[in-house]
């Protein structure tokens, strides 16, 4: 242990400093502490505490921003197309001639969209085709240029 002669001749008192044993070479050594004019080790600095608010600013603006996102059914050689026109009807409430049309689409096109919206609702959908046998992926909706 150092005596209180070390601390004075620094400018420190026993109370500003904590002691660490390495216990690999058994040597000592201080560790300054948030008393006096020595900065803390836990505590950020200004810079960083404004640089962590423009973050989170930039952040909550972004995920406040709606994104648009879409489902998409992808056609599949396994169920009717009667089935696929069914499920655009029951669960996406589709007028009768729009889910003919989107299962046709389907069905000739490969792929057709059948809801946007936000993104969880969309991996709802597409959870909800699985459920009933479909091929279902989301996408980003791409604008029309």
């Amino acid at each position: 242990m150092a005596d209180k002669n070390q601390f004075a001749a620094k400018g420190e008192s026993s109370a500003d400093s904590v002691w660490h044993s390495s216990p690999a070479d058994g040597t000592h050594r201080s560790l300054p502490t948030s008393r006096g004019n020595m900065p803390c080790l836990d505590r950020k600095s200004q810079e960083d505490q404004q640089s962590t608010s423009a973050v989170e600013q930039t952040t909550s603006t972004i995920e406040r921003k709606p994104s648009k996102w879409v489902t998409v059914i992808h056609n599949d050689p396994v169920n009717l197309m009667t089935y696929v026109q069914w499920i655009f009807e029951t669960y996406f409430n589709m007028d009768p001639n729009v889910a003919r049309m989107k299962m046709m689409q389907v069905h000739y096109e490969g792929r057709a969209i059948v809801a946007r919206g936000g993104r969880e609702q969309m991996e709802r959908d597409a959870q909800a085709m699985h459920t009933y046998g479909l091929w279902a992926t989301i996408e980003p909706e791409v604008a029309d240029k």
